[in-house]
């Protein structure tokens, strides 16, 4: 019995299409959330005064919010940024809680949080 090539090849193109684009369309969830975080990160170093601490408090808050509401994780460092931002506005409670956060769902950083803590119980930005 002859073999019809042109039917081969429709066949390997039709499996090639169904394997490469049903890779492309299952992206794979990203492992953290991170806002707006390396924005104004990038704008707190490279552009200050463009991010006050208040704003930062504000849109890194609402970061937080969004990934807790879409069950994502918050990236490493958002808490302690958020921390920083809110003791350079004045909330130092507030501060101290971002750090515990932090600490608590990256304990890698906990000798960095509690040097944070420690350091502003002593009172020194």
């Amino acid at each position: 019995m002859p073999v019809d090539n042109s039917r081969i090849l429709a066949l390997l193109g039709l499996a090639a299409w169904v394997a490469f684009g049903s890779g492309c369309a299952h992206q794979p969830k990203p492992l953290y959330s991170w806002g707006d975080y390396q924005t104004l990160l990038y704008k707190m170093y490279v552009k200050p005064g463009e991010a006050t601490p208040a704003e930062q408090v504000d849109r890194l808050t609402q970061d937080i919010e969004k990934a807790q509401a879409s069950d994502q994780k918050v990236a490493p460092g958002l808490h302690a940024q958020l921390g920083y931002m809110a003791y350079m506005d004045g909330k130092p409670g507030m501060a101290a809680e971002q750090f515990a956060a932090e600490r608590r769902l990256y304990p890698e950083s906990e000798h960095f949080m509690g040097r944070l803590l420690a350091t502003m119980q002593e009172g020194q930005p």
